[in-house]
């Protein structure tokens, strides 16, 4: 693979390879103007495969058909998962309904838990590309990630909790809003971090596969999280 090959070459500082057959006779070499040719095209490779586009979107240039047929799949995908997480809205609308004040901090809640899970899939992704994270070792990188998660729900948490209290004027709906903040926040990290992993071992691109994943997942444990301790906070949050 052209990866292994060029993290070979970073590890060792090589400036060029000889390329031999299985009895050992040469037929050819690799250089570093190569392996700096395949580092930018795998890079390329892997944001197109992120943002769930493909690379011959360049080639194929206005035939917005193929275009089209590449990048649908991963918006019915993320499609799928928004109308799962409009209906986990509506089995909670009694709770919404008697107190809708919580509807204001939807938005928040889910396009902060949503950063939080791309920027953990985009640095798991990463890693596995390059080699900087061991499958063997993964342990140490669930917790080096279960510790970045923790430090930003409390702060982001926090934040918003004494912001909902300051707007509305009700502590029971800060603490709610802020637990529910955190709740989410730290399980947006971990998700971001074990769905690519998952993938990786079942021998999957999770430079494909992780996107819409982890929305829909991020999306749907999001509405679970919130309106579950907003339905347990209910009476005190209620006028």
């Amino acid at each position: 693979d052209q990866e292994d090959v060029a993290r070979m070459f970073q590890k060792y500082d090589l400036l060029s390879a000889p390329v031999v057959e299985s009895d050992g006779s040469l037929v050819g070499r690799i250089t570093i103007d190569d392996i700096i040719d395949i580092i930018e095209e795998e890079i390329s490779e892997d944001v197109l495969r992120m943002a769930g586009t493909h690379e011959d979107e360049l080639v194929y240039g206005d035939q917005v058909w193929k275009i089209s047929r590449f990048r649908l799949p991963w918006l019915l995908t993320t499609l799928v998962g928004g109308l799962l997480t409009g209906y986990l809205l509506w089995l909670f609308k009694v709770a919404l309904a008697d107190a809708i004040v919580l509807v204001t901090f939807v938005p928040v809640i889910m396009a902060l838990g949503g950063s939080v899970a791309i920027q953990s899939t985009t640095i798991t992704v990463r890693g596995l590309a390059t080699g900087a994270i061991d499958l063997q070792r993964i342990g140490r990188t669930v917790y080096k990630e279960t510790r970045v998660g923790l430090l930003m729900a409390l702060a982001c948490g926090l934040t918003l909790g004494i912001a909902a209290e300051i707007w509305h004027r009700n502590p029971a709906l800060g603490l709610t809003v802020g637990i529910s903040m955190a709740g989410v926040i730290m399980v947006a990290s971990l998700m971001g971090t074990l769905i690519p992993v998952a993938f990786q071992r079942l021998g999957i691109d999770p430079a494909v596969s992780s996107g819409p994943f982890v929305t829909i997942a991020n999306d749907i444990s999001g509405i679970i999280i919130y309106l579950s301790i907003s339905s347990a906070f209910l009476k005190y949050i209620a006028p």
